[in-house]
């Protein structure tokens, strides 16, 4: 898949931002850094969800690359990826169970459990389509980052209801937004497949989709 910057920043109030590709992204996840690694895996684990209820854990937005900031008006490019939350599960082993279900989707690159060990998180590479780039492009439009914003949602309902409709699970609506913090894990079984396939309009929303997105 066509490498992409992903914005990375030091934690939650951060102002620096710094462009991965998804590569890096699951290279951290799955092996640690030295900021949380414990002695072991448990120690690890403990170590992050106390850096982010601190709110010193290392946070990214999958959807877009922003420079000074995560706010909207510091987005520069959307990144045709969507990044699903799927929290408040009841243990760390129906964290994996989900994590594996979602996992076995050809459409899903990158998988892995959240901090707190009772949610999973899930990125997909959404139907490359010219109207983000058309938007953004447009510099005298001050509604853009509006603009771009309900083109997101509109993605995350699509999405939404068809994770519902196969699954019976539901997403986080608070993280329909498109300049939406992601936390920094650590997952050494977290799942990465960079040949994974667009996500595209299917079945009964085929048709309704596109007009939905304002294409």
């Amino acid at each position: 898949m066509k490498t992409v910057n992903i914005s990375l920043l030091e934690s939650i109030t951060s102002k620096k931002v710094l462009g991965v590709d998804l590569n890096y992204v699951f290279n951290i996840i799955k092996n640690g850094i030295s900021l949380y690694k414990g002695r072991d895996d448990n120690e690890t684990k403990q170590n992050l969800y106390k850096l982010k209820k601190e709110g010193k854990l290392p946070v990214m937005a999958f959807s877009v690359f922003c420079e000074g900031g995560h706010s909207k008006t510091k987005i520069k490019e959307y990144t045709h990826l969507f990044c699903g939350d799927i929290d408040n599960l009841k243990s760390e082993e129906e964290a994996i169970r989900i994590k594996n279900l979602i996992s076995s989707d050809s459409r899903v690159v990158l998988c892995f459990i959240s901090p707190s060990q009772k949610g999973v998180k899930f990125i997909l590479k959404l139907k490359l389509l010219p109207r983000p780039e058309n938007i953004l492009s447009n510099k005298n439009d001050e509604n853009r980052f509006k603009q771009l914003d309900n083109y997101h949602k509109a993605w995350f309902t699509i999405i939404s209801n068809e994770i519902k409709e196969k699954y019976n699970i539901e997403l986080d609506t608070q993280c329909s937004n498109v300049n939406r913090l992601c936390y920094i894990s650590y997952d050494p079984q977290a799942y990465f497949n960079p040949n994974a396939k667009e996500y595209e309009f299917e079945g009964k929303f085929k048709d309704i989709f596109p007009i939905y997105l304002n294409l």
